[in-house]
């Protein structure tokens, strides 16, 4: 999207973002010393320009999560009344909502588990030795 149909688009949008965002009047950018090429840089990293050309940008981690439990709560309660009728629409970004991105988990035995818990700890208290012993 260019600056020239962001403004044709979204005038009022984009003013309030760029002010908001940058601290730039686009009424007098120009006369600040801002160049075209400047401002249409600051345009394409504004989110209404992202969620204009992708709206999947619009989710971020919050909504990620939040989507992905109401996702789950769903599944569930289909799941625990038998899995009766049509399955639960999923919600959320366009990635989340495809069948084959369905994250896929294993079962890992609990010695496996263990195992692999102290091996994160004997790696943190190294890196905690290697510190100490240069000052960082």
């Amino acid at each position: 999207m260019t600056l020239a149909a962001l403004l044709a688009h979204a005038r009022p949008y984009a003013y309030a973002a760029f002010m908001r965002d940058y601290g730039i009047n686009l009424e007098t950018a120009e006369d600040d010393g801002y160049s075209a090429g400047y401002i249409a840089d600051l345009a394409s990293q504004l989110r209404l320009v992202r969620e204009a050309i992708n709206p999947d940008s619009a989710w971020q981690l919050p909504e990620i999560l939040l989507a992905g439990i109401l996702n789950s709560l769903n599944a569930l309660i289909w799941a625990m009344g038998g899995g009766k009728g049509t399955r639960p629409e999923l919600v959320g970004a366009s990635w989340m909502r495809t069948s084959g991105n369905a994250l896929k988990g294993r079962t890992m035995p609990i010695e496996e588990l263990e195992a692999k818990l102290k091996a994160f700890d004997e790696a943190a208290q190294r890196k905690r030795l290697l510190s100490d012993a240069l000052n960082i």
